[in-house]
């Protein structure tokens, strides 16, 4: 082993007094205690706290190339490390938009020589469907219905052809679902993109979707929403703003809490959160979608959606699970578990043959969320004051990035697409 942690940690749906076993970057053993050959040689950590699995974000704009004034990189990558988040799986409406290989292989590089997690990269599905043409490279790819920050929507007379092309690259597909039918210019943000313009485009796919795609219905905002995919065969995510927050927050807080879709009414938020609570939602993906104070300062109507997330996704229900709001099992299905899952990552257990990528958090030590002290560039939250438990330390592949608050000099690698470790 080059690495032991000694601790109670999240180990088959729950927390065990456990040794584990690191050996080349991946979790070798574990048992309720590793002989005295195996720890020969190891580095010995024993812990107090509890240790997670490293959470998967599969939904993140991290706005490079294009548009470094909100996010780059390094320093997306960092709010994610700092907030638990060990692989981050970016969406292609950057600039040049991610449609095709020049472009992948352009944001590719960026990723190699400056994140510092795990990464992955989406790529955009245009109307001329020209990034098929990337097969596998891509982790998944990520479908506008409706038109977001930066990208136009989706022809609803060449979606059929869409998803059939998804189905055939074998890899998931990421839906903005949001049907342009439906949405309305001129109005209020949450008249001009109505509940049911979530439910229609849920409808519409479910009647056009091949029988073998993987289907990730992003960002639902909606406990029917959620009902709705299910019943369809797919994933559906749900992202902390939407079961937090609701179209209060605008009044609150003006265009920060603007986002697409909109924040719903405190009764379908709360609804949401309980469909959430119940384990009714596939993932748990923060939607970190950063623009700059000055963009926002223009107002509701005009300023740009989108908020940032990454780095208090994980640490906003972690004090949630301290407050017994919401059960740790649901938590790292969502967070960690089914997003690994879903795009067939090894990582998000603790368990043989996984990526030891791990969190180690003490939920005694709750604390409240400043701005001023996250790492995004955007350099704002709309979770100033909520209660947060953020991790103490971090290892991705085994070494540790992250201890007592300060990042080491650890790189993030492309996430190997391997499947279920056996």
């Amino acid at each position: 082993m080059d690495l032991v942690l000694a601790g109670r940690a999240w180990v088959r749906g729950q927390a065990l007094p456990c040794e584990v076993g690191v050996e080349e970057g991946r979790i070798a053993r574990i048992a309720k205690s590793l002989t005295d050959a195996e720890r020969a040689g190891a580095q010995v950590v024993r812990f107090r706290g509890l240790l997670l699995p490293g959470a998967v974000d599969a939904h993140v704009h991290l706005r490079e190339p294009g548009f470094p004034q909100k996010e780059t990189i390094r320093t997306g990558t960092l709010a994610a490390l700092h907030g638990g988040v060990t692989t981050v799986l970016d969406m292609p409406n950057t600039q040049p938009p991610v449609t095709d290989r020049l472009a992948f292989r352009d944001k590719a590089e960026r990723f190699a020589q400056d994140a510092r997690v795990d990464w992955g990269l989406h790529a955009l599905v245009d109307p001329d469907l020209r990034a098929f043409a990337l097969g596998t490279e891509p982790v998944g790819y990520k479908l506008y219905l409706g038109p977001s920050t930066h990208v136009g929507g989706f022809p609803m007379d060449r979606l059929a052809d869409a998803l059939s092309g998804a189905s055939l690259s074998g890899r998931p597909i990421v839906v903005h679902a949001e049907h342009p039918s439906v949405l309305r210019e001129g109005r209020d943000h949450g008249n001009a993109r109505p509940v049911q313009a979530e439910w229609g485009a849920i409808a519409a796919l479910a009647e056009r979707a091949p029988e073998r795609i993987t289907l990730l219905v992003a960002h639902c905002t909606t406990a029917r929403g959620l009902k709705q995919a299910k019943e369809a065969g797919f994933a559906a995510e749900v992202s902390p703003h939407h079961v937090l927050l609701d179209d209060g927050a605008l009044r609150d807080q003006g265009a920060r809490a603007k986002v697409n879709p909109p924040l719903r009414g405190p009764k379908e938020r709360a609804a949401l959160w309980a469909a959430f609570a119940k384990g009714q939602a596939t993932t748990l993906g923060s939607d970190h979608a950063p623009h700059t104070l000055e963009e926002k300062a223009a107002g509701v109507e005009k300023a740009p959606s989108g908020m940032p997330g990454v780095e208090t996704m994980l640490p906003l229900m972690l004090a949630k699970v301290k407050a017994r709001a919401l059960p740790l099992g649901v938590l790292v299905r969502a967070a960690c578990e089914r997003p690994a899952e879903l795009f067939g990552l090894p990582k998000g257990r603790i368990a043989p043959g996984y990526d030891a990528d791990l969190v180690l958090v003490e939920t005694s030590k709750v604390e409240r969320i400043r701005a001023a002290r996250l790492h995004s560039l955007c350099g704002w939250t709309c979770f100033e004051d909520w209660p947060a438990v953020f991790p103490q330390r971090v290892w991705l592949r085994g070494q540790e990035a992250l201890a007592d608050g300060e990042a080491r000099d650890v790189r993030g690698q492309p996430a190997r697409r391997t499947g279920k470790p056996s």
